[in-house]
């Protein structure tokens, strides 16, 4: 697996045990990186996104020896209706996802500064973000 896929999983677990106890027992829809998502407008909803930012070489050497150190960010966009609690419930959802990411580390891939903002009235949507920033080093 690449280590998006890493990511991505440590989100899907989180929110596939914590987002039902929001949504009548029903895993709350995500839009995912490579699926076409059309979101419904009476449900919440949640976009994940993996950018990498940097990549620095760090260390000499002949392939396969050499170490890059790669860093990035993941967002994951919480969307609900408008109405009563909203951002509430907005909140409560881009908890999940931030604790999924909150000091945690796999397959060497490390988190830190997971963070919550409160984004506002977004068209139709009351959205608030969950974001972490990411590093890793990848051999080449």
């Amino acid at each position: 697996m690449l280590p998006e896929d890493y990511i991505l999983l440590l989100f899907k677990t989180a929110w596939d045990s914590g987002s039902p106890s929001y949504n009548g027992g029903n895993v709350i829809d995500v839009a995912w990186p490579t699926i076409l998502y059309s979101p419904s407008p009476a449900s919440p909803w949640a976009r994940i996104t993996v950018q990498h930012v940097t990549s620095n070489q760090a260390s000499l050497g002949q392939p396969p020896s050499r170490k890059f150190t790669r860093t990035g960010i993941v967002t994951v966009q919480v969307f609900c209706p408008h109405g009563a609690g909203d951002s509430t419930y907005a909140t409560a959802l881009a908890r999940i996802a931030r604790d999924a990411y909150e000091g945690r580390e796999t397959q060497g891939i490390w988190f830190r500064k997971a963070t919550i903002t409160d984004v506002g009235r977004s068209g139709a949507w009351y959205q608030v973000n969950a974001s972490a920033i990411f590093e890793y080093d990848e051999h080449k």
